[in-house]
């Protein structure tokens, strides 16, 4: 089941209103008595099921059957599948620090890039990407003309039926600008992580299964 995350942005929100009761602020170093105790921000969260339509609240259990779910490919290396774990764990316990979307987001395409260079290590030692660490969007332009990813291994994409939109060519260039966003550092804190995730997972399973026609 595909689920996604609707929220505000929580960039200079007042959390004073979602304190009450409450004996830690979520934007400093958690006290060990409190390590449990999930974000306060998660309460402005609302879980949409794509199946029934239905919002409601966000539960822990939602973030873990949603990562659960995306399963790498038996073929993809191992090391790769690692961290793709731990992708999906620091996503997790976004449910305790919120904060950790923004980190798990950052992950994903950190893993991204990773994969792609695994993939392609032939094709880079043997010059066809004219640099001897390609970035990734080089290494994504390169899978993408080559056809090692396409839009048909895309969920969202079958689903939208439109033949005529080319996802890949977006994510060629959307992906590698959000990875540098992070990188060159952000303040953005929005419920993101997990449609990246997804596209993320997507992106690898197809590398290591998808031949070149």
């Amino acid at each position: 089941m595909t689920v996604k995350l609707h929220s505000a942005e929580f960039n200079g929100y007042d959390l004073r209103t979602l304190m009450t009761g409450r004996n830690f602020d979520p934007e400093k170093l958690r006290p060990a008595e409190y390590l449990h105790e999930p974000d306060p921000r998660n309460a402005l969260t609302s879980w949409c099921e794509e199946n029934t339509g239905v919002i409601r609240p966000v539960e822990p259990g939602d973030l873990h059957n949603a990562v659960a779910a995306l399963t790498l490919h038996p073929a993809v290396p191992l090391d790769i599948v690692q961290h793709f774990e731990t992708v999906k764990n620091v996503y997790l316990y976004s449910w305790f620090i919120y904060r950790f979307q923004p980190v798990a987001e950052m992950q994903s395409l950190a893993c991204l890039e990773y994969a792609l260079r695994v993939r392609l290590a032939a094709e880079i030692l043997a010059g066809k990407l004219k640099a001897k660490r390609p970035g990734l969007q080089k290494l994504m332009r390169y899978a993408i003309d080559n056809q090692l990813v396409k839009n048909e291994g895309f969920a969202r994409w079958v689903q939208a039926q439109d033949p005529e939109w080319d996802l890949l060519r977006s994510l060629e260039s959307a992906l590698p600008q959000i990875r540098n966003d992070y990188a060159h550092g952000s303040y953005s804190l929005t419920p993101t992580a997990l449609g990246i995730i997804e596209l993320v997972h997507e992106i690898i399973n197809q590398l290591f299964t998808v031949t070149t026609s």
